[in-house]
């Protein structure tokens, strides 16, 4: 948890916070330090909103792997920067790390707030479903250049500062 201190590297703390077992590193092999610069950014970046998603993903019906999920979405955004589908707004805030951050720190937000808002609340059992249908509609907002981010964005506000 945020204010509490590692006993280890290798620890069931790091359940707490959403990695399947005593060492966080197995659960980033798909991502690599990809998803560890993600979750971090969010963190530091918007604590409020981190410490919302995490107090959200300990919910005791509706519960979902903090970690897990915020690796999975590093997986959908760097798609959707591969697919050139996030071109747009690279083009309107600038190609940097920040903007890509930014990006993910709206879709992990935006992701627990679709999943809150469901009823009944939903189980782990339909994430995979839920998340299928959570891409598409931000693909369609992505398709429509309605992405709530270029109005929220920090780096877009340093942008037009420059």
């Amino acid at each position: 948890m945020p204010d509490e201190q590692l006993t280890s590297r290798y620890t069931p703390q790091w359940q707490k916070i959403g990695f399947q077992g005593k060492d966080p590193a197995t659960d980033f092999r798909a991502m690599g330090m990809l998803g560890l610069d993600d979750l971090l950014y969010l963190a530091k970046n918007y604590p409020s909103i981190a410490s919302r998603i995490l107090a959200a993903s300990h919910h005791s019906q509706s519960w979902f792997s903090f970690a897990i999920v915020g690796i999975s979405m590093t997986a959908y955004c760097l798609r959707l920067v591969r697919t050139r589908q996030l071109q747009y707004y690279f083009y309107t805030c600038g190609i940097s790390e920040n903007v890509y951050h930014e990006v993910y720190c709206y879709m992990f937000d935006a992701f627990e707030k679709h999943w809150s808002s469901l009823s009944p609340p939903p189980s782990v059992l339909d994430f995979n479903q839920i998340f299928r249908s959570f891409q598409i509609q931000m693909e369609l907002q992505i398709l429509g250049r309605d992405l709530p981010i270029l109005k929220e964005s920090r780096v877009l506000e340093t942008k037009k500062r420059v």
